[in-house]
């Protein structure tokens, strides 16, 4: 019982702490409103779809963490005790449903046709007046568009309604493109950095709840159950450092009138590729693959993916499907 009133109380104090923050949210945001001198800006928000989503995830997630911490005897005897770490991890997974929910109602980017700035509004209520000329660089790719300002920096959904928009004003307002050619004729390939925060995430995520079972865990397997746990999650920790590898290290070169590219992959290695000993490439929904010796994989939703692809078509690299063994099987019979 006394994890079941802890519990209890901490959930509390994190839905007083929401309600107050949002109140005085929109209390601000009448003042922003006020600032725009009755300019109607164009609107960034995030899809309603997000709000249903996290509603079912925080309502599931919620549940689980409280039933967890009951005591055996609730409800009749059919509720099992998992104990305060099963309840922690089933509230992260509420937190992110929470966050869901929230986002569509407070992220929002405000856009005005003849100013030099536009407002961005995070999921937390706080405004920010960006200014174009601030802007050190941004990337747009299939994944997140990424502006970096000197001290932050701020990321736009790949879903948001009218993200196309803001790309559109940063390119009118000459912002630099991270993107685009460099002088030397080099157009770099790489991972968007969303993939370094999911990656550090599920890396941190699944140590604390090693480490939770480790050292609060206090069950009837003793070691075996402890050892089971760490071989579950283990493989959620290496996941995640792989993500963080890829973000960071993993890239690939592509020179403006050379016959060759290349390609570094996550540990770092490096691999200088002439197209002429590309075998064949195949493109696929996730993955653009090429053989060269050994095989090399592409994320498709890496920033300028589509400059590799057409290297390759530029230089008469054979194109393959993706089950070429099928074709030639049929072929023979």
């Amino acid at each position: 019982m006394r994890n079941y009133y802890l519990h209890i109380a901490i959930v509390t104090g994190i839905g007083l702490f929401v309600l107050v923050r949002y109140m005085l949210f929109f209390r601000s945001n009448r003042k922003d409103r006020m600032r725009s001198n009755g300019k109607a800006p164009v609107l960034l928000h995030l899809p309603k779809a997000y709000i249903w989503v996290g509603a079912m995830q925080f309502t599931f997630s919620m549940a689980c963490s409280i039933l967890s911490v009951l005591p055996p005897e609730a409800l009749g005897g059919v509720i099992v005790n998992g104990g305060i770490e099963i309840s922690l991890l089933f509230l992260a997974f509420s937190f992110l449903g929470a966050v869901l929910v929230i986002a569509p109602l407070v992220w929002k980017v405000r856009l005005f046709r003849d100013e030099d700035y536009f407002l961005y509004t995070t999921w937390l209520g706080r405004t920010y007046t960006i200014k174009y000329t601030d802007i050190v660089y941004y990337t747009d790719s299939e994944m997140y568009l990424i502006i970096k300002m000197p001290k932050r920096t701020f990321y736009v959904d790949p879903m948001a309604l009218n993200r196309h928009l803001l790309s559109h004003m940063l390119r009118m307002n000459k912002v630099k493109d991270l993107d685009a050619m460099s002088e030397d004729g080099c157009m770099t390939i790489r991972l968007p950095r969303v993939y370094l925060w999911v990656g550090a995430f599920m890396a941190v995520f699944m140590s604390v709840v090693v480490g939770a079972f480790i050292f609060l865990g206090k069950s009837e397997g003793g070691v075996i159950e402890t050892l089971a746990t760490v071989l579950l999650f283990s493989p959620g920790i290496l996941l995640g450092v792989f993500y963080v590898l890829q973000a960071r290290t993993w890239r690939i070169e592509v020179f403006k009138g050379r016959d060759h590219f290349v390609y570094t992959t996550c540990l770092g290695r490096t691999y200088t590729i002439d197209y002429a000993d590309v075998a064949y490439f195949r493109d696929g929904n996730h993955y653009l693959s090429f053989k060269a010796k050994r095989t090399f994989y592409v994320d498709v939703k890496a920033i300028n993916s589509e400059v590799l692809r057409k290297a390759f078509q530029r230089h008469d690299v054979k194109k393959v499907g993706w089950m070429p063994d099928i074709a030639l099987f049929r072929k023979r019979r």
